[in-house]
């Protein structure tokens, strides 16, 4: 069995050619077998979970920021190793970006624009953010400032902090990190790191690679999977709506107890996530 992933390695028009062109172009080849996969990482390169995500790489590692004109300038190196002959591409290591303000151990490796911010919050629920303190960095960052304003406001931001306050599950005094939201486009985590006072935050575009669902294999009955730690919502058909914040079983993994506060009822019903505005799959047993 195969299980396909993408690599970018060296363009064929300079391992070919030697078209000087091309010297620092890239392209995508697809990497079949485990074997290959194993060889991709072991000499320093990437594998993706599709053509799409390999390509757009590629394609803005050849054009870094400020690069003139068409020519590729691909920064990095390229391995002994290859895949249909074309050296394997070894991304420049980059430094972790650090916000002005924010979250800054929350963002991967590999980003390269990233917005964060210090909220002033209480338990109760109250959440400010002064203007001054919050900011972004990174190339590319005012690009991401636009898709961060239309996938994730700042409103919705600051109201998926504001329940988890009110409802318990963040504590001003207790350090834990939050992803309060995540979609194809961006990845939010928040965090109060015990400090009694603040919540930081960090958005960054998401990764590829990076799970958007919690693994569903131990699900069982009275239990609904869950995408991040922000509350859910369970509403049933005639249309009254239960929310609640997931639990962290001893394994790590994120669920949702929903028996006990519907009842013990079963029957049909739907939940979301209500920040990330997932539907998640859901099983009940009958009492």
């Amino acid at each position: 069995m195969t299980d396909d992933k993408w690599t970018v390695v060296r363009h064929s028009a300079w391992a070919v050619g030697r078209n000087p062109q091309f010297e620092r172009g890239l392209e995508t080849r697809q990497v079949s077998t485990k074997g290959q996969q194993a060889m991709v990482i072991e000499a320093g390169g990437m594998l993706f979970d599709g053509y799409g995500q390999a390509e757009g790489f590629a394609e803005k590692a050849m054009y870094p920021s400020g690069t003139p004109g068409l020519i590729p300038a691909a920064r990095g190196d390229f391995a002994d190793r290859t895949i249909d002959g074309l050296q394997i591409y070894i991304p420049v290591p980059l430094r972790p970006l650090r916000l002005p303000f924010g979250l800054s151990e929350a963002i991967p490796e590999g980003v390269t624009a990233a917005w964060g911010a210090r909220l002033i919050v209480t338990q109760d629920g109250d959440v400010d953010l002064p203007s001054d303190r919050q900011g972004a960095a990174g190339e590319g960052r005012q690009e991401f400032l636009a898709l961060l304003d239309a996938e994730a406001p700042l409103p919705t931001l600051l109201d998926a902090v504001s329940k988890l306050l009110r409802e318990g599950s963040m504590q001003t005094r207790l350090a834990e990190d939050f992803r309060i939201v995540r979609n194809s486009a961006v990845e939010v985590h928040a965090d109060t790191n015990g400090s009694a006072g603040y919540c930081y935050l960090a958005a960054f575009p998401t990764q590829p690679g990076r799970p958007e669902l919690v693994d569903d294999d131990k699900a069982g009955p009275q239990f609904v999977s869950s995408c991040c730690r922000a509350g859910i919502e369970v509403t049933r058909p005639v249309s009254d709506v239960v929310r609640f914040i997931p639990e962290r079983l001893e394994d790590g993994t994120l669920w949702v107890r929903y028996g006990n506060v519907l009842n013990g009822e079963a029957g049909d019903f739907t939940a979301r996530c209500s920040a990330c505005n997932v539907e998640l799959d859901t099983e009940v047993e009958e009492d």
